[in-house]
């Protein structure tokens, strides 16, 4: 009777220790595992920065090997030089005229002569 009683703990020892290693592993693949919407939005936030860049280097209007391109959540960050204030302007409206675009925080400088 006595070895019943010890096993019986013994499996009820293993049996919460399963339950909590099962729980943390469901907890650590929440965490560590981003959702198919971040996975999603990561992506999109890619092909936006790869379009935007495209067509500003495409473009007549402005010299885009000097203009550098971020996007986060849809929002493109536009940094580096421009020649004129107008060709800061064109790098804006491009950005804007590429799908998934929200938002863009134009930080490019002007180039001084």
């Amino acid at each position: 009777m006595r070895i019943y009683t010890t096993w019986g703990t013994i499996a009820a020892a293993i049996a919460t220790t399963l339950v909590v290693a099962i729980a943390l592993m469901a907890l650590t693949a929440c965490v560590v595992s981003p959702s198919r919407e971040a996975q999603s939005i990561l992506m999109d936030d890619a092909g936006i920065t790869q379009q935007v860049k495209s067509r500003i280097v495409d473009s007549p209007q402005v010299d885009g090997r000097a203009i550098h391109v971020e996007t986060l959540h849809g929002t493109v960050l536009l940094t580096g030089v421009a020649s004129t204030p107008l060709d800061k302007a064109v790098a804006s409206e491009i950005a804007l005229g590429v799908a998934g675009v929200r938002l863009v925080q134009n930080e490019i400088t002007i180039r001084q002569r």
